[in-house]
């Protein structure tokens, strides 16, 4: 929720309508690209462009973005491809050893790492 993500994150940036937030991003800046995540918005917006806003909005500030995907979210990951997102590395989930993780408890989960070159020097 966009709760769990603000309370997770002190690199977050937010879309308002009016005072209200209703998305959020994380965007975590590495020394040659920027991680994207959280992505989050609320579940009564969901579907008017808030996220692909937010996405537009990292991209734009970044030549290289990355984002992890957990490999059951086959919607995100049909996303990402299409924004032009390509496939880095996947690692096991349970190999992962983020404590963020450690809550899921389906097993033969991956964490699929995605990369994007969003413009051109």
């Amino acid at each position: 929720s966009v709760q769990d993500a603000l309370d997770l994150k002190d690199d977050l940036h937010v879309a308002k309508i009016g005072i209200r937030i209703v998305g959020v991003i994380g965007i975590i800046i590495m020394s040659d690209s920027a991680i994207l995540g959280p992505l989050a918005v609320s579940p009564d917006i969901q579907g008017y462009g808030v996220g692909g806003a937010l996405l537009d909005f990292a991209e734009s500030l970044h030549k290289v973005t990355e984002v992890g995907v957990v490999s059951c979210r086959t919607d995100l990951l049909g996303m990402y491809q299409k924004r032009g997102y390509k496939e880095e590395r996947v690692n096991r989930l349970k190999d992962e050893g983020t404590e963020e993780l450690n809550w899921i408890t389906r097993e033969g989960l991956a964490m699929i790492y995605m990369r994007k070159h969003n413009w051109k020097e």
